[in-house]
């Protein structure tokens, strides 16, 4: 008689109620994986700026270097064509383009150099080349004095020679690097155009010395999520308090 009495008290959930809780699992469950699809790309985008600021501090001490011997030839485009192109004008600015994959690097290093004469020089340095094969293993050995064999993605370096300073770094992740590093005009420059409103071109006080360089990370972020391509720089003009370069 008792256990009759439990057993009439007893009562499932309704149809209602499975519904209201379904719908509240379903709706954690998209927040959950907002905030980890967040976390991933927050932690994607500090590893590959950490990437940018490697580069930009090995770049650095190379510059060093240079100051010091007074020989600009390792990034002297101009000095490896034959007659030399940019003799006798001071050397101002320099672009630097490189990839790196499986611990080395492509086949091809781009180097546009700006002469204060207005001259432009823009040269390939290419793995056994006949002409640019000994200044491409320069080349070689001074970047892989400072990026490592896990390194795997696009590089443009921007540099103020005349200060020698770097300005920007960007990194491209290997699986949206693009760039046909042994001819600028037709594949390197179309491909950076990708960046335009994003990471746009700035210079400190001379318009000739123009470099591609981001705002910050939201800026960053905007773009991953238009493009879709993932990438890091360093540094950013909110690194610098004023958004002006220390002079």
């Amino acid at each position: 008689m008792n256990s009759k009495k439990i057993g009439s008290k007893l009562k499932g959930f309704t149809l209602m109620e499975l519904v209201v809780v379904m719908a509240i699992i379903a709706a954690l469950a998209g927040i959950s994986s907002m905030l980890i699809t967040g976390f991933q790309m927050n932690a994607r985008m500090e590893t590959n700026n950490n990437k940018a600021q490697m580069v930009y501090t090995g770049m650095q001490n190379q510059l060093i270097q240079c100051e010091i011997k007074q020989d600009r030839s390792l990034i002297d485009a101009g000095a490896h064509y034959s007659p030399m192109v940019g003799s006798g004008e001071e050397m101002k600015y320099v672009e630097l383009y490189f990839e790196m994959g499986e611990g080395k690097l492509g086949d091809a290093i781009n180097v546009k150099s700006l002469y204060d004469g207005g001259t432009v020089a823009i040269r390939s340095a290419e793995r056994n080349h006949a002409t640019t094969g000994k200044w491409y293993s320069e080349l070689e050995k001074a970047l892989l004095s400072f990026v490592d064999s896990s390194f795997d993605g696009g590089v443009a370096i921007y540099i103020d020679y005349e200060n020698f300073v770097v300005d920007s770094v960007i990194y491209i992740e290997s699986a949206f690097f693009e760039a046909d590093l042994s001819n600028y005009s037709t594949s390197i420059a179309p491909f950076m155009a990708n960046f335009n409103g994003y990471v746009d071109f700035h210079h400190w006080s001379d318009s000739t010395k123009s470099f591609r360089m981001i705002e910050s990370m939201e800026k960053q972020k905007e773009f991953i999520k238009y493009k879709g391509i993932y990438f890091g720089a360093y540094p950013m003009v909110n690194d610098y308090p004023d958004g002006k370069k220390p002079v």
